[in-house]
């Protein structure tokens, strides 16, 4: 098997930041319910008084990473800089591991005569 799915559009960006958000705001319901437990059973304000500075922290990094944090647009620089980078590479990809000259009855060279005719076989199940 050459490969076990085919090209998707890339929607793991705003299932992660969803994550982290829900992540974020269970932190803060946490701190809060923690708060509300110490208050009722803790012989002191003092632990109370810590879940609240963890849920002040939380809502200060919930707000941060809400208004703060630019994931859905890329910069002119970086794209330039990222198309660079990656300038040339549309073989797609190839394990290291396969590329590496272990011995010499196994050539890096068939390891990219491998990659091309996996990249031949593609240009031809795409013209169907």
């Amino acid at each position: 098997m050459v490969w076990a799915e085919t090209k998707k559009a890339d929607s793991g960006g705003v299932f992660f930041v969803n994550q982290l958000k829900h992540t974020l705001l269970g932190l803060i319901f946490y701190a809060l319910l923690m708060t509300g437990l110490f208050l009722r059973r803790a012989p002191d304000y003092f632990p109370a008084g810590c879940a609240i500075v963890g849920a002040v922290f939380a809502t200060h990094a919930f707000y941060a990473f809400k208004n703060n944090f630019v994931w859905e647009s890329l910069s002119a620089e970086e794209a330039v800089k990222l198309h660079h980078d990656h300038k040339g590479s549309d073989d797609g990809y190839v394990q290291p591991e396969i590329m590496a000259n272990t011995s010499s009855n196994d050539p890096a060279g068939l390891a990219r005569k491998i990659a091309k005719s996996f990249k031949s076989l593609k240009k031809l199940k795409s013209m169907h």
